[in-house]
C-alpha cells in the first residue's frame, strides 16, 4: 500500500508525471502549459520549462537522467 505525502499544486491540473531513473527529482506536466521539475526530497521546484502553446498531456525522462 502506497501513502501520499505530498501533492503537486502548482499547476492548474497535473496532466502527466514521470520519474527520474535514481527517485531523486520528478517531472510534471500540466493545463497550464509548463512542465516542471521537482526535487522528491524537499518537494520544491527546481525548474519550469514554459512556452508550450497548449496543455502538456506527457511527459519522460530518459533512461540516463539528462534529458526530459
Amino acid at each position: 500500500m502506497y501513502e501520499l505525502e505530498s501533492t503537486l499544486s502548482v499547476h492548474r491540473y497535473v496532466r502527466a508525471v514521470a520519474v527520474f531513473p535514481d527517485g531523486t527529482k520528478v517531472v510534471s506536466g500540466g493545463e497550464d502549459g509548463t512542465v516542471k521539475i521537482w526535487d522528491t526530497e524537499s518537494g520544491q521546484v527546481l525548474h519550469t520549462l514554459s512556452g508550450h502553446g497548449n496543455y502538456v498531456m506527457a511527459v519522460t525522462v530518459f533512461a540516463d537522467g539528462k534529458r526530459v
